[in-house]
């Protein structure tokens, strides 16, 4: 049962458990009952983080002593982070249960896990999710982004299907990292950087570590400027495949963005002014082999489109 679900049950209104949220109360839930009789029951003081971007505030507190702020820095964007002091629109909070799980929790959900570092993920999750549902400033596409020679490229997908593969890929033959996640486009068809650390999975599904040996990507010591489209890329892996894609314009080659923005059915005027801003995109759609074999290929072949004047979205500033 979710925060909201549990407190609208208790017959709390939607203003008064935010000031409750707020104030440090925990629905039952999650409260850490239990400790043995005649021992410190304190919780840790709690540490925040503030992070406000594309008009959009959240705010991380944490109570488990366990330095989930620091693993919070070192994962966000830099540009997001931002004095925690003040009001904000949705807080998060984190607090260890009497049973040694970390608790995480706002208004409308609540999770449980089971060390520092998945609650580290869980939470840059419910910080994107946030962002990405209610920014008000742009429209958020699931897409992994690069710039390259002044424009951006997109690889729209969801979770799992290889894009943040392709982008680090992508990074280490030189184009610039904007983002493995996110893409967000403002209504004149610039593209953001939402570069937090990327978060390539195994075969199996789990996440590597930036640190892993061999796996290192170098992220942007600050993000780079807002980019026009240059391509947009809606490739699969396929092991056997050969990289001979064919081009797509119009809305056909819109198809994969449109599909991919989150909040399309619950605002499909703004995602319709973000599709129209960048209709003059090519998109070059087919399967791909292995991301390290295909990069090379891809940025040749966005070079031409370039040298061609085939690109036909205006260049940002």
């Amino acid at each position: 049962m979710s925060v909201e679900v549990e407190a609208a049950a208790s017959g709390l209104s939607r203003g008064l458990v935010h000031e409750l949220l707020t104030a440090g109360w925990a629905p039952p839930s999650v409260r850490t009952f239990g400790e043995p009789r005649g021992e410190a029951s304190r919780a840790p003081q709690a540490v925040r983080l503030g992070i406000r971007g594309f008009g959009v505030s959240v705010r991380v507190s944490d109570r488990t002593g366990l330095g989930l702020i620091d693993r919070l820095r070192a994962l966000l964007a830099a540009d997001l982070i931002t004095d925690p002091s003040g009001p904000f629109q949705i807080e998060i909070f984190a607090t260890v249960r009497v049973d040694g799980r970390i608790s995480l929790w706002s208004e409308s959900d609540s999770y449980s896990v089971g060390d520092p570092s998945s609650a580290a993920r869980s939470l840059v999750a419910m910080i994107d999710y946030a962002i990405a549902t209610e920014a008000t400033e742009a429209m958020f596409v699931h897409a992994g982004v690069v710039g390259w020679r002044g424009r951006a490229v997109l690889v729209p997908g969801r979770s799992r299907t290889g894009k943040s593969t392709l982008i680090a890929a992508l990074v280490r033959r030189g184009a610039e990292y904007y983002s493995d996640e996110f893409a967000p486009i403002d209504s004149a068809g610039l593209v953001y950087a939402y570069a937090r650390a990327p978060s390539p999975r195994r075969e199996n599904g789990d996440f590597w570590l930036q640190e892993e040996p061999g796996r290192e990507t170098a992220l942007p010591v600050r993000p780079g400027p807002p980019l026009a489209v240059g391509a947009i890329l809606s490739t699969w892996f396929r092991p056997d495949a050969q990289w001979h894609p064919q081009l797509v314009r119009g809305t056909r080659g819109l198809l994969p963005i449109i599909d991919n923005m989150l909040v399309c059915r619950d605002r499909p005027k703004s995602a319709l002014t973000a599709a129209k801003s960048i209709a003059g995109a090519v998109t070059l759609s087919g399967p791909r082999p292995e991301a390290d074999e295909v990069a090379p290929m891809i940025l040749e072949r966005i070079d031409q489109l370039l040298d061609t004047g085939q690109t036909l979205t205006a260049a940002s500033g």
